[in-house]
């Protein structure tokens, strides 16, 4: 069983990303938005978490950054105040880059390609618009206004996913020169990753 979710492990974090995509919109719905995407947030934490087993130094790393960034959801959270903002924020942001980086090294460093390692890939495009995200719910909460027309936390994900794909509808737009320098960056990342997951697939094919 444990071999099995193991083989799997890309599948059931894609799973886990998509899960708190779906969950944002309600969030915004709901009286307390905390209520829902705090476990859809811990359940990605978990799935990471257990994608990294087998890597001790990473695993290790990831517990530090994961349970304080599950904690901050479920307590600090709680507290009114921006400090206690953007400790969550910057735990969930420190979570989600070391994920990225993960799945980066374990995808595209593979000799083989197997239906797990499409999920991973998947997953790292994902999670990289949700890292994004989090960075500009950061500024934005550190610095008021740092981008316009934004009236809920799915803005920030509807932003990050518009500028990865480099969508540029132009209803929310960045004011300050971190945020242009933010957004511009997201857009590079997100053409050159998919440049080179299709030279790497293709490598690998014709290998």
């Amino acid at each position: 069983m444990h071999e099995i979710l193991y083989e799997n492990r890309f599948l059931l974090f894609l799973l886990s990303i998509i899960l708190l995509l779906i969950a944002f919109p309600f969030a915004d719905q709901a009286a307390q938005s905390e209520t829902v995407l705090r476990p859809a947030f811990t359940l990605v934490i978990f799935s990471g978490i257990h994608a990294m087993q087998r890597n001790r130094g990473i695993l290790v790393l990831a517990m530090i950054i994961g349970i304080p960034a599950i904690l901050a959801r479920w307590i600090v959270s709680d507290i009114a105040s921006i400090s206690s903002e953007l400790y969550t924020l910057l735990f969930s942001m420190l979570f989600f880059s070391l994920l990225c980086l993960f799945l980066l090294s374990a995808v595209l460093g593979t000799d083989r390609i197997t239906r797990d390692t499409i999920f991973g890939a998947i997953g790292i495009y994902l999670t990289l618009g949700i890292t994004w995200a989090l960075s500009y719910q950061f500024v934005d909460t550190l610095i008021p206004g740092a981008l316009q027309n934004v009236h809920s936390e799915t803005a920030y994900l509807y932003f990050s996913f518009v500028t990865l794909t480099t969508l540029g509808y132009g209803d929310i737009t960045p004011l300050i020169p971190v945020t242009e320098s933010m957004a511009m960056f997201e857009a590079v990342i997100g053409q050159l990753y998919i440049a080179v997951l299709i030279a790497r697939l293709v490598s690998s094919l014709s290998r």
